[in-house]
């Protein structure tokens, strides 16, 4: 995920080797499990067989074909 150029100044940081900031989202902030879990949900919002958290995402489906079209 791509990180904002605020808070990518934000969350720099400094080195002997130099000025380091962010440029995509770290785990590890307090926000980043909310906005990661939003992404998820807005990508797969269209098909209600699929149920995304955090980095799993849970598959249900009736019958072996149906899953096996949720999976391609």
């Amino acid at each position: 995920m791509v990180f904002g150029s605020y808070r990518s100044y934000i969350t720099a940081f400094c080195t002997p080797w130099g000025r380091y900031r962010f440029l995509v989202l770290p785990f590890g902030l307090n926000s980043v499990p909310e906005e990661f879990q939003e992404a998820m949900d807005e990508i797969y919002e269209e098909d209600e067989d699929i149920n995304p958290y955090f980095d799993n995402i849970a598959l249900g489906s009736s019958s072996v074909e149906e899953h096996c079209r949720l999976l391609y």
